[in-house]
């Protein structure tokens, strides 16, 4: 029964349509029904407010209110997993059991975790046990089945689950099918190459090729096949210089190639749960992950199914649905709002993820989606418009994403209208450079050890946003993880200082900056362990700065970027006043009816102007200041007042 929690106490919510849970792959589950709003029950539903089936509790999270019913929308209660906060989380290749032993809450129990065989890497930032547990999916390829009244989490390896015998046909318990099919990448033998090492002469000329294969371990032969659906030799190729071992090599195309081998096919099922209704089909009750025949008989085709999605509507089981996909399905889930970056070994579901573009328009409870889904490679890629409108603002948003192999830039532009007046806010956001904090702008504890940020108009016309690091004396660190592979690092520096000895070192190989012109560099290198390690080292302060620090997978310098965890803001605001406020300054410049100046980012003034001057806390004038009768320089390096009359005094417009 459906219950409501009121003052300690389970209600029943008796008069409800529509009452269904749909399951998705990675075990999620969304709980709705409909209410009437004149139902005294109605009065209990309020946003967060719990409700109860079975042995899950569920938070509500939309409330669709209509003149007659609400519809009502709720998610699984994970709060015992929201209060704890990790500012930085990262593991070193653990067992997904090792993992979440440092983030499960008190009395929760995880069934299964020693299952789970592989270690892998996490590095969080900002996140609580529960972004790290949704993370743990995609890591480890893993889907969660809940039992929340029990505090309980069970692991399930979906492609390790074993056909139970399930069949569905039109002729039994099949009533309504929907079908999708695509063999655009079908093949039936993959040939699959590792890590490409080029043989060069004396010369440096190319003489030989060699990759990584698993041919003296798979009867000399570098190719798998797969005859399940067609006994035609259609012949695909693959090559990932991530690969070392030929016996993981093999491993993985054997598995591609399963789903390369049958054509990408998706079913929407309406079925006839036999196993709820008669006795002797017991037997027929589907569950999540099930491997089912369908049997097709417009098509004459018999193949093996699983479920991806269930959709249960207990008050009225007929009605309930399934969907069947031949597709081995990815986990791309995503943790919204946190910085992450994953090992090498995620590195393939990285690069499934959706890249998106959103429009939503949203008007209270109103919301409208335009979809299109396009399939690119292997891979489906989601690309949604949305516009948001709410009843005081209109908020628009462009996102703009180019994707090149496995880099990707990303640009977003956002534009803010509101009742005030125009708020023009850029925002910058990039997916390619792997160096944190590479202007020093945002002081967010990535470098180890101390430097200045540099804001001459030389960096300005050299960076987008005019900022550039600046060594001190001493050592400037950052290490970075990284799969192995040709990366590349890039920047233009300039001695400012003659006689300083700046250098930068790269993996223990040390290069010399000595040039005293603005010079671009770039160093290409191979990595072999998984991570990088950059230092610059100054024997003087203020010596260099770096402009366009970047660093990039590839043999060739890319444009510079931000890092992708990084959000470059620059907004003005026009309304009641003027207000200009920048990622890279914790100044904001205010104008209004009332005052001018500079706040800092407590909202103090720290200076303003009115008709008599300036009025500030403190003051530092590099030059010349000239106060009142008084005449202060500065003047082989001491400080020289002079008292003049201020009778023979004209300050003009050059300050003189």
């Amino acid at each position: 029964m459906l219950k409501i929690l009121n003052n300690g106490k389970y209600l029943p919510v008796a008069r409800k349509d529509n009452f269904n849970i749909v399951t998705n792959y990675e075990g999620e589950q969304t709980l709705s029904f409909d209410v009437y709003v004149k139902d005294e029950i109605y009065n209990l539903i309020v946003e967060e407010a719990d409700i109860c089936f079975r042995d899950n509790t569920y938070k509500i999270k939309k409330i669709n209110q209509r003149p007659k019913l609400a519809t009502i929308e709720c998610l699984l209660n994970m709060d015992d997993w929201k209060n704890n906060f990790f500012h930085n989380f990262h593991t070193e290749y653990k067992l997904f059991s090792e993992v979440v032993n440092q983030i499960i809450p008190d009395g929760w129990i995880i069934e299964d975790a020693g299952t789970i065989t592989g270690r892998r890497a996490i590095t969080l930032e900002g996140v609580t046990s529960y972004d790290i547990l949704m993370q743990c999916k995609n890591t480890y390829n893993i889907v969660f089945e809940y039992h929340i009244l029990d505090k309980r989490i069970k692991v399930i390896k979906p492609d390790t689950i074993q056909s139970r015998g399930l069949y569905i046909t039109d002729e039994l318990n099949l009533k309504e099918l929907n079908y999708k099919g695509d063999s655009t990448n079908f093949i039936t033998r993959l040939y699959a190459f590792g890590k490409k090492t080029e043989i060069t002469d004396d010369d440096g000329e190319i003489v030989n090729t060699e990759y990584v294969n698993f041919a003296s371990i798979n009867d000399n032969k570098n190719y798998v096949e797969n005859f399940e659906y067609s006994k035609n030799i259609i012949v695909g190729y693959w090559q990932d210089d991530r690969y070392l071992d030929p016996q993981e090599l093999k491993d993985d195309a054997i598995d591609k190639l399963k789903v390369l081998s049958i054509p990408a096919r998706s079913y929407g099922c309406n079925i006839i749960d036999l196993s709820r209704t008669v006795e002797k089909y017991k037997c027929l009750d589907f569950k999540m992950y099930d491997k089912v025949t369908l049997l097709d008989s417009a098509s004459g085709v018999c193949v093996m199914h699983q479920i991806v999605e269930y959709t249960e509507y207990p008050d009225d089981e007929k009605q309930n649905k399934i969907v069947l996909s031949s597709e081995f399905k990815k986990i791309t889930g995503t943790i919204d709002n946190i910085k992450q970056s994953v090992s090498d070994i995620d590195t393939e579901i990285k690069r499934d993820e959706s890249m998106i573009n959103e429009i939503i328009r949203d008007v209270q409870s109103n919301t409208m989606r335009i979809n299109n889904t396009y399939t690119r490679g292997e891979t489906d890629v989601k690309v949604e418009s949305l516009i948001q409108q709410s009843t005081d603002e209109i908020n628009l948003s462009l996102q703009e994403v180019e994707k090149t192999g496995n880099e990707t830039k990303e640009k977003l532009e956002s534009l803010v209208l509101d009742l005030d007046g125009l708020t023009n806010t850029v925002k910058t956001t990039s997916g390619n450079n792997l160096i944190r904090d590479s202007m020093g702008c945002f002081n967010d504890g990535s470098w180890d050890g101390s430097f200045n940020v540099d804001s001459t108009n030389e960096t300005r016309s050299r960076n987008m946003y005019g900022y550039a690091l600046l060594l001190k004396n001493g050592n400037l660190k950052q290490h970075i993880q990284a799969n192995n592979g040709t990366y590349t690092l890039s920047f233009i520096y300039k001695k400012l200082i003659n006689l300083a000895n700046v250098k930068v070192t790269v993996n223990d190989e040390e290069i010399l900056l000595s040039n005293s012109d603005y010079t671009e560099f770039k160093h290409t290198f191979t990595v072999t362990t998984n991570s990088v390690e950059i230092e610059f080292v100054s024997d003087t302060d203020n010596s260099c700065p770096i402009i366009n620090l970047m660093l990039n997978k590839g043999d060739e310098k890319m444009e510079w970027t931000l890092n992708p965890n990084e959000t470059w803001s620059d907004t003005v605001q026009i309304g009641r006043g003027i207000r200009i406020s920048s990622s890279g300054t914790d100044v904001v410049f205010v104008a209004n009816a009332d005052i001018i100046g500079f706040m800092n980012k407590q909202g103090e003034y720290i200076a303003t102007f009115d008709d008599e001057g300036l009025v500030t806390n403190a003051a530092v004038i590099k030059n010349k200041a000239t106060i009142v009768n008084l005449l202060i320089q500065d003047i082989n390096d001491q400080t020289v007042i002079n008292r003049i009359n201020s009778n023979e005094v004209e300050v003009i417009d050059n300050g003189n």
